[in-house]
């Protein structure tokens, strides 16, 4: 029991530095998700960080074989890790990096510890790639994942500066330690400076790209929106898809491989001469996949160069122009599929706003179409074409909307553009409402509309207008149905007596009308009504008659009461009175 109650303790006592550090910095707070497992997630952390140690040592080992002076390598892909790492989790990766570094700098190089360069490289290194990160993270704000050219350019600039100041603080480092003559120093600081660089455009990218989004949900911390985006997207709209993609990629591969023969194996009495070969299939790859798969093969060719270079060792001079050559390989092939990969972007999120406008255009119960300047129609939603009866929009698009919706007047005859109101409301660039429009359909029928034109401006220049109408045929027909009834009534009234009262009564008569035929299909309603059937004549009857002799509610005047009479009878089939019930005759 006491093991148990002391295992939540631990575990937060393990996990404060890194809650310190997280807030100290305010790097990016991990997921909400993590808080009941936080056990789990320390040891993924620690686990991953032990994992990052030794691919550090394994990546540093690798560069011991392209030493041009003790300690200095024509290309370092640690640099390229330590930056992603440093880019993606936050100066919180710092001390790992430092520890890595350190271990590196013992093992690989066998540097003593009571040197410059141990006491001071592995700081100098980590400082000034921390210091770079953060630019890049908390001024410049770039997204981790590289989703623009703005990101890239912003990666490399600020990288490729801080492996500037690394190299020559270094190298100072080394020359203060005899492991580099005074005179080499500038040559050595320069080849210390591209070899970083080459390493900052080959694995930081890839690092990012691929490795980094993954690595966080490992970790336990919530995607981005960008990244949940990114992955929502997957492939991108240009690119091929199924068996067509993966023969892609194998020509991708097999363009990659005869690049680096023929550059490096294929013909050696050129030299360096035909490296450009090796930008043929960068191009065509960051065309076709962009900014990704830039990245994997900008990752293959420099892999595969050290490779046959590791094979086929070179000069110190000819590693020094190969640098160069690797340096511009990873700046072009990033910034051009960085450029594919965001107009990409743009497009797929233009057509998506055109999706969402397309979606309100279609919801409306309003007809939407677009003129241009000429009154040639540019767009209309599904509205427009079943009031006009048209099937697609190729029957109506590029066609002039006067000729197409407005070609005649009410009485059929023809309607000319010119003095036309509604058509010269789009190049005059003023607003046009028309309550009672005759418009022309498709098979030529005409129907009454309600138009509004809302001109578009632009620079004090009428570029079109946008046209909106609907059908009235309904509510004109509403509203004559209901004036013909007034007229009705009114004529149905002595024009001395009819008043708001006896119209009332009219009314309140059809309800009664109504009530009752719903009410007679209840068996109770209608047993009961069937015994009280004479009082209701009556009733009915003296109801009817005074509606029909024009008498309000009032008491009758005595002059009335024979016209009352008379009504009475004559609503009666055999001109009698109704026999009335006998509690009527006892009032």
């Amino acid at each position: 029991m006491r093991n148990r109650s002391l295992t939540p303790f631990l575990i937060k006592i393990m996990n404060a530095p890194v809650r310190f550090i997280l807030d100290a910095i305010r790097s990016e707070p991990p997921s909400e998700a993590r808080a009941p497992n936080e056990g789990r997630w320390l040891l993924r952390r620690w686990a991953t960080a032990l994992l990052f140690i030794i691919l550090y040592l394994l990546l540093d080992r690798s560069t011991v074989y392209f030493q041009i002076w003790p300690g200095i390598s024509a290309w370092y892909p640690p640099t390229g890790l330590a930056v992603a790492a440093l880019v993606g989790f936050g100066p919180v990766c710092g001390i790992v990096v430092l520890v890595a570094g350190s271990i590196a700098s013992s093992v690989n190089y066998h540097v003593s510890v009571f040197t410059y360069s141990f006491l001071l490289g592995g700081p100098n290194f980590t400082l000034i790639y921390l210091a770079a990160a953060v630019i890049l993270r908390r001024v410049l704000k770039i997204d981790s994942h590289l989703r623009s050219i703005r990101d890239v350019t912003w990666l490399l600039l600020v990288a490729t500066f801080a492996a500037g100041a690394v190299a020559f603080v270094g190298t100072r480092l080394a020359v203060a330690d005899h492991l580099v003559p005074v005179e080499d120093y500038f040559r050595a600081s320069l080849s210390w400076w591209i070899g970083d660089a080459v390493a900052v455009g080959c694995i930081t990218p890839f690092c990012l790209i691929f490795i980094l989004p993954w690595l966080r949900r490992f970790l336990g911390y919530g995607d981005t929106a960008n990244s949940a985006n990114a992955r929502a997207r997957g492939i991108g709209r240009h690119e091929l898809r199924g068996y067509r993609r993966v023969m892609e990629s194998a020509l991708f591969t097999l363009a990659v491989f005869t690049a680096l023969w023929l550059a490096l194996e294929g013909i050696p009495s050129h030299g360096n001469g035909m490296f450009f070969l090796v930008f043929l299939p960068l191009i065509w790859v960051a065309v076709r996949r962009g900014l990704r798969g830039a990245a994997i093969v900008i990752l293959a060719l420099d892999l595969g160069i050290i490779v046959l270079l590791r094979l086929n060792p070179e000069p110190s001079t000819e590693l020094t122009v190969l640098q160069l050559l690797m340096l511009i390989l990873s700046l072009s092939g990033l910034v051009l599929g960085s450029l594919i990969s965001e107009r990409d972007l743009n497009e797929e999120r233009l057509s998506e706003k055109e999706g969402r406008m397309r979606l309100l255009l279609e919801s409306t119960g309003e007809a939407i179409c677009g003129e241009d300047a000429n009154g040639d129609c540019t767009f209309c939603n599904s509205t427009m074409l079943t009031l006009l009866r048209y099937s697609t929009q190729d029957e109506v698009l590029g066609r002039n909307l006067h000729g197409l919706i407005h070609r005649h007047r009410r009485d059929g005859s023809p309607c000319p553009s010119i003095g036309c109101e509604l058509a010269s409301a789009s190049t005059l660039g003023r607003q046009y409402h028309g309550t009672d429009e005759s418009l022309c359909r498709a098979d030529g029928t005409r129907f009454d509309a309600e138009v509004w034109s809302y001109p578009l401006i632009q620079d004090n220049q009428a570029l079109g207008a946008v046209v909106t109408f609907v059908d009235i045929t309904e509510r004109k027909e509403a509203q004559e149905s209901i004036r013909q009834a007034k007229e009705d009534a009114e004529d149905a009234k002595p024009r001395d007596r009819a008043g708001p009262e006896e119209i009332q009564g009219a009314f309140a008569m059809t309800k009664v009308d109504d009530l009752h035929k719903k009410w007679m299909k209840n068996k109770e309603y209608r047993k009961a009504y069937e015994e009280l059937a004479p009082e209701f004549a009556l009733a009915h009857a003296v109801i009817g008659a005074r509606v029909s002799a024009g008498l309000t509610q009032e008491a009758p005047r005595t002059d009335n009461r024979a016209e009352l009479l008379r009504a009475i009878i004559s609503r009666d089939p055999h001109g009698q009175l109704p026999q009335p019930c006998p509690v009527a005759a006892g009032q």
